[in-house]
């Protein structure tokens, strides 16, 4: 396998020791929910406090009640979803289309359909939080 080069340079090194430090961070299967909703359930998988304010990773699992914010933009930090199993009903902008396991990701989420499913949801920045920007309708 060969490898390319990104695009663009990588950041400039923030880390200078001689060697790597013992910094993993180990969730196992059955630790309980961070947050439980009426609608289902989320994971912090990494927060920004965990990574030093470099990315938030969250893991939500849906109910089959229909739920997700309306379309919202945000300020500080990017945010894309990685659909783990069902669809999931993503708004880009411009347009909603139906995530499906394994497909790209996209913006904005919301439920379309009445049955379970599983997103995984990272952000720049560390945090998610919607700021009163929107757009779209569903």
């Amino acid at each position: 396998m060969s490898f390319s080069p990104p695009p663009r340079p990588y950041p400039a090194d923030r880390y200078h020791a001689a060697d790597g430090e013992v910094s993993a961070r180990w969730r196992v299967r059955d630790a309980p929910n961070d947050l439980v909703t009426s609608t289902g359930s989320c994971d912090y998988l990494a927060t920004g406090l965990t990574t030093n304010g470099d990315y938030g990773l969250y893991r939500w699992t849906m109910g089959p009640e229909p739920s997700g914010p309306a379309p919202h933009c945000h300020r500080a930090l990017s945010e894309s979803f990685f659909v783990l199993t069902g669809t999931i009903r993503l708004f880009d902008g411009t347009r909603w289309a139906d995530g499906q396991a394994g497909r790209r990701p996209l913006r904005a989420r919301r439920r379309p359909a009445r049955v379970p499913q599983r997103v995984v949801a990272a952000s720049g920045g560390g945090v998610s939080n919607a700021d009163g920007c929107t757009s779209g309708t569903s």
